[in-house]
Order: C-alpha cells, then structure tokens, then sequence
C-alpha cells in the first residue's frame, strides 16, 4: 500500500482500516453464536485482502477531490459521496457470492457456514468503515495519496471594526473554555469507568469465580 500510495499517513489510515473491520467480525460472530474455530479463522484470512478494497477506493476519490482544488473536509464529503454507491454495489455482490452458503444444509453447510458468515460480515463491516472512518482521519490531514500541496491554515477571525473587536475577543474566549470542557469530560468519563472498573468490575469477577467455582 505504501509502495503505491506514497504517503504515510495515506498507509496508515489503510492499515488502521483492516484490524477495525476484524475485531468488529469478532462481536458479531459472538452475536450470531460463531466460534473461532478452523472454517472461521480461514473466512478472516480470506477477508483481510477483501477488506482494505473499499477503504483504498474511498481514500483515492477524497484525492481526486483535492486536486480539483476542494478544502480538506469538503473533498472529504465529496469524495466519500462520488463512490459511495460504487462501494455499496461492489460489497453487495461480493456478499451476495458468499451469504448463500450459509442457508446450505447438510455437511457441506455445516462445514462453510461459519466461513462464509464471517467473510460476509467482515465485508459489510469494512464497507461501513470506509465510508465513516476513513473519510474522518483524511479530514485529518491536507495531504493525501497523490502529494497535492498542503491547505493553507485559516487566518484567525480580526475584526477592523471597533464595535465588533469584543464579540471576536468573546468568540475566542467561548472556543477555548469549549476545549477545556471537553477536555474536562473526558477526563471525568475516564475516571468513572477506572473507578467502575476497580471497585465493581473486580468485586463482580470476585463473585462469579466464588458462584461458578465447584
């Protein structure tokens, strides 16, 4: 991908794409009753070179959309939005090969069920990250797969008026207490859920051993 694309952050925002679409196939499989066993592991190796497609088609329309001249955030939606129907079909049909084993019976749907269920959802779960997560981290950054030049930052709102000099002064001033109250609820959700963590999650560990224990 990187000998291709040329760009770093280009090859990781791909490559954050792959363990994301499994280890989301993993909740799912738990969902639908799935085991890890041989026929699933084999569908998750089959679908690691399946799920990258969407995201690499996804990124290069956002490219395509820099060069023509769009913002970062703009080429984003607009890229995203030129091939989403052409990622949805393309991951529909290639769903389409794979769901219909599910539904077979006797041995031979006892032995590719479970494969072709997992290369069925590790599908779909790619086609959502291409067209959620990976626009967002390209809205990241300026450059992109095709080295365009960077987007100039934009200039900081310095009013000429007298009279409108304090709403710019009030404006940055709501900015920054914004950022330090999202800080500060993080910060907050981060302690709570340590806290739930050490004094409930062990306790509760502590008595399912104690109530399972023979």
């Amino acid at each position: 991908i990187f000998f291709f694309l040329r760009d770093g952050w280009s090859t990781f925002v791909i490559a954050l794409s792959l363990p994301i679409s499994l280890i989301a196939t993993f909740f799912f499989m738990d969902q639908f009753g799935l085991s890890l066993n041989v026929m699933s592991l084999g569908g998750l190796a089959l679908a690691t070179g399946l799920v990258v497609d969407d995201s690499i088609v996804v990124l290069e329309s956002i490219a395509k959309a820099r060069e023509r001249g769009l913002g970062v955030v703009q080429a984003a939606i607009v890229g995203t939005q030129e091939v989403s129907m052409a990622v949805v079909a393309s991951t529909l049909t290639t769903v389409a090969v794979f769901l219909p084993l599910v539904f077979v019976e006797g041995v031979a749907g006892q032995l590719f069920k479970d494969q072709a269920l997992t290369i069925a959802i590790a599908i779909l779960m790619s086609l959502i990250v291409s067209l959620t997560l990976i626009p967002m981290l390209s809205s990241l950054k300026a450059k992109a797969p095709l080295a365009f030049p960077a987007e100039a930052p934009h200039p900081e709102w310095r009013p000429d008026h007298r009279a409108l000099k304090p709403v710019a002064g009030l404006r940055r001033i709501i900015a920054r207490l914004f950022g330090l109250l999202v800080l500060g609820m993080l910060t907050l959700v981060t302690t709570v859920f340590r806290l739930l963590v050490k004094y409930v999650g062990q306790p509760l560990a502590w008595i399912g051993k104690w109530v399972i224990k023979p």
